[in-house]
């Protein structure tokens, strides 16, 4: 794991005590959801919000359909700090808008120093390189914008 994505981990650097508690109790799986009690019926396994699945971790921060609205307050807050920190180095050629002949929706896209970045905010739920690859094939489908902007003589 990367050190500036991990410092909390093992000393608890900028991590209120309340989050070093939810960090280590969510990694090993101690978190008091319906699921992870032992010895009650199946049916009373199912999630407080939506009633659909079992209450378990990886259910209630990424799946659950009550809390899309936490998943995409999540979501813009990455972004927002991303964007923060271009934006006085490059020039922003779309942000949030559907973008080439694909019509592909990436969250921004810049031109620094003679070169197109595409940014797509994507949190993926393990915090493993496996996941964090997965996530980064998904995006190889932003190539097609690549060409698409040099087409337009960037």
């Amino acid at each position: 794991m990367a050190p500036a994505s991990s410092h909390f981990i093992t000393a608890g650097k900028y991590t209120r005590f309340d989050g070093w508690c939810f960090i280590h109790n969510s990694g090993l799986n101690m978190v008091p959801f319906k699921a992870n009690k032992r010895g009650i019926l199946p049916a009373a396994r199912a999630c407080r919000k939506c009633g659909k699945w079992d209450e378990t971790l990886p259910h209630v921060i990424y799946h659950c359909p009550s809390l899309f609205a936490a998943w995409q307050t999540r979501h813009n807050v990455v972004f927002a700090r991303i964007r923060a920190a271009v934006t006085f180095k490059c020039t922003i050629l779309s942000e949030k808008q559907n973008v080439g002949p694909n019509g592909l929706r990436q969250d921004l896209v810049t031109h620094i120093n003679n070169k197109i970045y595409i940014t797509d905010v994507t949190i993926p739920f393990e915090n493993t390189r496996q996941a964090f690859n997965q996530a980064r094939e998904k995006g190889v489908q932003n190539l097609d914008l690549l060409h698409h902007f040099s087409t337009l003589g960037l």
